[in-house]
């Protein structure tokens, strides 16, 4: 099933926008329907993690770019666990304090936003069985 979620994805990701882009959507969604941070943060890498390594991104970029999403857009659904926790601890609806939630909702459109200008995106180095063979 992550396969399949993963080809239909493919077409957004060409790009290093776009496969952050989709990352944090993906992220962000899979908060809203799975109701749970832990489960979001587990799917959203076991969709992109192949896709990261097949187009050369090195493991920090799918990381910071599921942290910016899964995670902190988590107390921003009231119907999830982290929502639910933090309006039952602090007895403040979620829709009350999510307005001032800055850092939550400005993370993933910045996570986009450094994608799209590639500051501190590392690629990977080509395999050394694929050096040997491009010598050739």
């Amino acid at each position: 099933m992550i396969a399949r979620l993963a080809q239909l994805l493919d077409p957004f990701t060409r790009t290093r926008t776009g496969l952050v882009a989709s990352t944090v959507v993906t992220g962000t969604t899979l908060n809203g329907i799975v109701s749970d941070q832990y489960l979001s943060i587990l799917l959203t890498s076991n969709i992109f993690g192949k896709t990261f390594r097949d187009r050369g991104y090195e493991g920090r970029l799918l990381s910071r770019s599921v942290e910016d999403s899964a995670t902190v857009t988590s107390p921003l659904f009231p119907w999830s666990s982290c929502g639910m926790t933090q309006a039952t601890i602090l007895s403040v609806p979620t829709l009350t304090y999510a307005p001032f939630c800055f850092f939550n909702l400005i993370s993933p459109l910045m996570s986009i936003c450094i994608a799209a200008i590639g500051w501190k995106i590392v690629h990977l180095r080509a395999p050394l069985e694929e050096k040997v063979i491009d010598n050739q």
